[in-house]
């Protein structure tokens, strides 16, 4: 009895829980046309999104629209047509109706986001979520772009006021806002995550209450494999050029670059977060700059926003008028692990890293490489603190501008770690002996600054704790910033900085010329043949480009030419490879001309660390020997042709007499 009657409730509950799942299938509506008018005709036969959203937000299907799923109200999807692939729906100069309940559209194309364009055609928003309501609507495969929240609104692309905002493999382009966020702004407290986005040229004017000329969130943002830039906004005070977080920024795998702020006390060009927190795994943050007076942050502008930063490049940023070229770190702590912070600029202080506020806030680098910042202020280039305090474990600092001190004082902590100057630990290192290589991609997500063969930072601390700890305990979690393990070998000692040596000595590379420099050349059809080569008896296995450093008073393409550009590609299988250097004759008397070359950076596919070796530069001298034509006075010309005409005259004249 006790079996049949398991079985038959077992029938039963197959029976409920088939009737289950078609009851919470979520409605599904086809957009089948690119066409938008303002109000939406009905009755026509074509599913328009502009439709569907109406469709949606009533919770019942129309005959243009019908429901291909299930019941509405359980985070409906609309979907477009397969015919639509990669078309575009321009707005009727009005912005979309505003979505007020969950919904997910999904592009026609999976993983593409030019699948669909939604286009404002610079008329109108294109989104606008408001509801009774927190609520998630999610955007999937798809391009919005030229969205314009003009006359005082935020959000060009999408404004949310009550939606947590969920954006896959989603571009944002060349949107406008009036306020906040030139492409996504998210009010009231919500979230955001983006995936697999890019979210480019984009610009807000922005507000004193924060700007985000890419993205403006008040709540939390999570940002995955995604990409933010060449973003900007303009007004005073209007903060984050690429993004601007009032809470908590998660940001993995991801760039944010070249963004700008043009407006005065405009912090953070590329990121600012306020009141709230920030988490990077493994990103780049390069390029941003502010502009306006007192604008600070060129990179990342923490206010009460406390920071972890590991396996991640800070580099190329700057703060015109302002301090803190890299970081600007306002009452916030500030943890680096295995990080690069590289060629910064600040006009005051805190070339690299600066830490400012009157509490008691920290700066602890880990594993990690601060060099060639520079500053015009007083205090650092490197790494600056008004107050608080710095700890430095198993980390570079080199100055970018020998005047300027790498900290502004002694760390409090340090262990293991080499600065150029005495500020930082009591001692200096010269950077020579630390022969950092250009920052370039040497393996892994992010740039780097490999070290070069007999690097002092090579081996220079043990394989403890601190070496092997995880990036939560404050240690470098076995592994540099590129995910090679520490140490190398296996075994042995690990390196200082970011980058751990893998074992294998950078390849050198060295330039020569035919016939040797230093050579002059003649003006008139001279050449000279550039040459790098691998160290003998070694090739390459995969092509590699030697970027050449060109400089001195001849002017490239006026006086001279290079065959291949600026670069020497070593083809594979080859020891060496070669440029054809020719002078160009301009027919001009002027002074005997120089062109100094040098090896700027050299790479590969596969990112093998290579270095200049010897660092050298080939003089050319081009000879001031061409051919000058002189060309008769035009005066003379003119002489010569009434003595021409004369003598003709003068002969018919004489013809003339003998004739009579």
């Amino acid at each position: 009895m006790f079996k049949f009657k398991f079985h038959a409730l077992s029938g039963v509950a197959v029976l409920l829980l088939t009737i289950l799942s078609f009851a919470v299938q979520a409605a599904t509506l086809t957009v089948d046309s690119t066409v938008d008018v303002d109000p939406a005709v009905t009755g026509d036969g074509s599913c328009t999104l502009r439709e569907a959203i109406n469709d949606i937000n009533a919770g019942a299907a129309s005959a243009d629209c019908p429901n291909g799923g299930g019941a509405f109200g359980m985070a409906d999807t609309i979907t477009f047509a397969p015919a639509l692939s990669a078309g575009t729906i321009t707005l009727a100069g009005v912005s979309l109706p505003v979505v007020t309940v969950a919904l997910s559209i999904q592009g026609p194309v999976a993983g593409d986001p030019g699948g669909i364009t939604i286009s404002g055609d610079d008329a109108s928003r294109v989104f606008v979520l408001q509801g009774g309501g927190t609520f998630t609507v999610e955007f999937n495969d798809m391009t919005l772009t030229a969205g314009n929240a003009s006359f005082i609104h935020s959000g060009g692309a999408i404004a949310s006021f009550t939606a947590d905002v969920e954006l896959n493999n989603v571009d944002l382009t060349n949107n406008f806002a009036d306020l906040e966020g030139g492409a996504l702004s998210v009010q009231n407290g919500n979230s955001a995550s983006l995936n697999n986005c890019r979210v480019t040229d984009n610009t807000a004017n922005g507000t004193s209450a924060g700007g985000g000329g890419g993205v403006f969130i008040t709540g939390d943002l999570t940002l995955i494999n995604s990409l933010i830039a060449n973003n900007a906004t303009s007004d005073d005070d209007a903060s984050g050029g690429g993004a601007f977080v009032g809470g908590a920024a998660t940001i993995v795998n991801s760039s944010i670059t070249g963004n700008t702020t043009l407006g005065n006390s405009a912090n953070g060009g590329g990121l600012a977060v306020a009141t709230g927190s920030l988490v990077i795994n493994s990103g780049t943050i390069s390029g941003n700059q502010t502009l306006g007076t007192g604008a600070d942050g060129g990179g990342i502008h923490l206010d009460e926003a406390d920071a972890v930063i590991s396996a991640a490049t800070i580099a190329a940023n700057a703060a015109s008028s302002g301090n803190g070229g890299g970081i600007l770190a306002n009452n916030s702590d500030l943890d680096m692990v295995n990080t690069t912070v590289s060629g910064n600029a600040a006009a005051g202080d805190g070339g690299g890293i600066l830490s400012s506020g009157g509490g008691m806030q920290s700066v602890t680098l880990v594993h990690t490489t601060v060099a060639f910042n520079t500053a015009g202020g007083p205090n650092a280039d490197g790494v600056d603190l008004s107050s608080g305090t710095l700890t430095l474990n198993n980390s570079l600092v080199v100055q970018g501008d020998p005047a300027e001190p790498a900290c502004r004082f002694v760390a409090d902590s340090f262990v293991n770690s080499l600065a150029t100057d005495a500020s930082c630990t009591g001692t200096a290192t010269t950077a020579a002996s630390m022969n950092l290589l250009p920052l370039a991609n040497y393996g892994g997500d992010t740039e780097t600054h490999a070290l070069g063969n007999g690097s002092v930072a090579i081996d220079a601390a043990p394989n403890d704790a601190l070496c092997q700890d995880s990036p939560a305990a404050g240690g470098a979690g076995g592994a540099d910033q590129r995910g090679v393990t520490r140490p190398q070998p296996i075994g042995g000692l690990c390196d200082l900085g970011a980058y751990e040596a893998d074992g294998t000595a950078p390849l050198p590379v060295a330039l020569s010329s035919t016939p040797a420099a230093p050579v002059a050349i003649s003006e008139n059809g001279g050449a000279v043949t550039l040459q790098a080569c691998l160290p003998a008896a070694t090739t390459a296995s995969e092509d590699i480009t030697v970027t050449l450093a060109v400089s001195g008073s001849a002017t490239p393409g006026v006086d001279h030419d290079l065959s291949d550009g600026s670069n020497i590609v070593i083809a594979t299988g080859s020891t060496c490879g070669d440029v054809l250097l020719s002078s160009i004759d301009d027919l001009l008397t002027e002074v005997d001309e120089t062109v100094v070359v040098d090896i700027d950076a050299v790479m590969s596919a596969s990112d093998s660390a290579f270095e200049a070796s010897p660092p050298q530069q080939l003089t050319v001298t081009i000879l001031d020997d061409d051919i000058i034509v002189q060309e008769v006075p035009v005066l003379s010309r003119f002489g010569m042709l009434l003595l021409l005409l004369s003598t003709v005259m003068v002969g018919l004249f004489a013809v003339s007499r003998r004739q009579t």
